[in-house]
């Protein structure tokens, strides 16, 4: 959770190895439903990040304008030392 003082604001993070589907929707507006009970006069927004969005998840979060989704791309780089 990361919190911007300037903006009065909250934001949930769910990070999600590989494939995020709808079931990740639901637990993350768990999240920001505890998250609004605790901290009623915060601005609560969440983010689920992970490396493939399913086409679920794509659906279910245009009925959330507070839920945001993005992919994330992991890159490996070998160097020889000796």
């Amino acid at each position: 959770m990361l919190e911007n003082k300037t903006q009065n604001q909250l934001i949930a993070i769910e990070l999600k190895a590989g494939i995020a589907k709808h079931e990740a929707f639901g637990q993350i507006s768990m999240y920001l439903g505890l998250l609004k009970k605790e901290f009623p006069q915060k601005n609560i927004k969440g983010v689920i990040i992970a490396g493939k969005i399913d086409d679920s998840l794509k659906y279910a979060v245009t009925t959330n304008e507070n839920i945001k989704i993005m992919e994330y791309k992991m890159e490996l780089s070998i160097n020889e030392i000796v």
